[in-house]
């Protein structure tokens, strides 16, 4: 009986290894975000914006239900804004869909975000973190970061 675990132990991981390395290559193509143009609206200086180009992209040879988009804006490694959006929509194949969002910080409960993007004696930098949320339950979110300075 012993002699049988042993051989049945390198088989199931191998098996295990095997299904990993298969869901990896398939996960690294479902859609995910691109983002474009990134730049800071200052004229309004008592509620300063960012506005962010970004695009869904699918390279799959099939639709896919995209079920929400997470976006989270960092200047000078502070949070910004979150948006979720929901989209509960399906993504053609081999397509791209572009869309715009404005992100608009909290002037009132956050301060500190609204002067770091009225700050224009700094370089401010960004970092966009995006999330595709899918309506398949065993499909793993892809998140897809952009870094640059903000204009």
């Amino acid at each position: 009986m012993i002699s049988f675990y042993k051989k049945l132990i390198p088989l199931t991981a191998a098996a295990m290894l095997t299904a990993c390395s298969s869901i990896a290559e398939y996960q690294s193509g479902l859609p995910y975000l691109e983002y474009h143009e990134v730049s800071a609206d200052i004229s309004n200086r008592t509620a300063p914006s960012v506005n962010v180009n970004f695009c869904l992209v699918n390279h799959l040879n099939e639709d896919v239900d995209v079920s929400k988009l997470i976006l989270i804006l960092f200047v000078n490694d502070l949070e910004i804004d979150l948006k979720e959006i929901n989209y509960d929509k399906s993504i053609s194949e081999n397509s791209e869909k572009c869309y715009k969002t404005v992100f608009e910080p909290d002037v009132i409960h956050n301060p500190a975000a609204s002067s770091t993007l009225l700050n224009t004696m700094l370089d401010r930098t960004y970092k966009i973190e995006g999330t595709v949320v899918y309506d398949e339950k065993e499909a793993v979110p892809v998140t897809t970061k952009a870094e640059g300075i903000l204009r």
